[in-house]
């Protein structure tokens, strides 16, 4: 078996102008489990931009529920590895690439990076997976559950269940004038100072000796992220707040997970969420590493075969 971490670059470290290797099965089969039927396509949500789709088949069948995962902000699938390996041995996987990543295909001069934006590509990435959504577990990550408060608040096609695993209600650069002179900045000071920013999270916001994967995953981002859509995802994403009116209008079934050591992904701002949210529920586990196990992996298998009698006793 080939083994994979969550340092692995690969599929990522390509060039953004030849997205064609992305269709490469043979790149995605060693982050899925030994016997997983992998196939890939690009969905067109918008006239010039196709997103990502990787589906893998388990080797053998069962009647679990499918999986979604969205990933957070330029994440990469070697950050899901011990998850995506466990959880394609038992259920139809699919693993979606919004529209920042790496692999999106972009002809547009200009680039819709709003969350309305992203849920609108959700909605049209449903329509291409071979279950109805409502025979699907979702699972959102960071900005990946970001965009699901303002689809489940805004669509009324809804996941099986949804699971958002420190999922941000908005997402908050330096106040003013520091915040907006990030925004005009050169694209390569623009980089700097966001590869300062995550020296500073490293240094003072995340234990490395206990989350040396979080370290890694944002250390990922800096090397992997194409910069000029960074930097205009940044400036759109920060203009979302689900506080405003999504949170309080979800009606759909949602398991908030949060991790008591991950200090990027406050654990009472999560619970204050599933405080708010009418149909939810909370896991929690002790690091952000635990949240990519395959301890995480299996409680999701667990919720796609319809048991959630564990979740709030775990």
């Amino acid at each position: 078996m080939n083994k994979v971490s969550v340092y692995s670059q690969d599929p990522y470290k390509r060039s953004d102008e030849n997205t064609d290797i992305f269709l490469d099965t043979n790149i995605w089969q060693p982050y899925f489990c030994d016997g997983a039927k992998i196939s890939t396509k690009y969905v067109k949500v918008e006239d010039e931009i196709d997103v990502l789709l990787v589906t893998s088949e388990p080797p053998i069948k069962t009647n679990n529920k499918a999986v979604l995962i969205i990933s957070g902000w330029f994440s990469v699938i070697g950050a899901w590895v011990e998850i995506v390996k466990e959880i394609s041995k038992t259920n139809t996987l699919y693993y979606y690439e919004s529209r920042e990543k790496t692999s999106t295909m972009q002809n547009m001069r200009i680039v819709d990076y709003s969350v309305e934006r992203y849920a609108q590509d959700f909605d049209k990435v449903i329509n291409n997976l071979s279950h109805k959504i409502e025979d699907v577990v979702v699972i959102g990550s960071s900005v990946g559950g970001t965009m699901m408060f303002n689809y489940l608040a805004n669509y009324d096609r809804v996941p099986f269940t949804t699971i958002l695993t420190g999922p941000q209600p908005y997402i908050k650069l330096p106040p003013w004038p520091i915040g907006q002179m990030l925004y005009n900045l050169p694209l390569r000071i623009f980089i700097l100072s966001i590869r300062y920013t995550v020296w500073h999270l490293v240094k003072f916001r995340i234990n490395k000796d206990k989350e040396p994967e979080q370290v890694e995953k944002l250390l990922q981002v800096i090397r992997l992220a194409i910069p000029k859509r960074m930097k205009h995802s940044v400036r759109a994403l920060t203009k979302y707040n689900a506080w405003d009116k999504d949170i309080m209008e979800i009606q759909a079934n949602v398991i908030l997970v949060g991790a008591k050591l991950d200090k990027l992904h406050n654990v009472d701002k999560t619970k204050k969420i599933r405080d708010t949210i009418e149909k939810s529920s909370y896991l929690e586990y002790e690091s952000n590493s635990g949240v990519h196990s395959i301890d995480f992996a299996t409680d999701v298998v667990r919720i796609s075969t319809g048991d959630t009698d564990f979740v709030n006793n775990k």
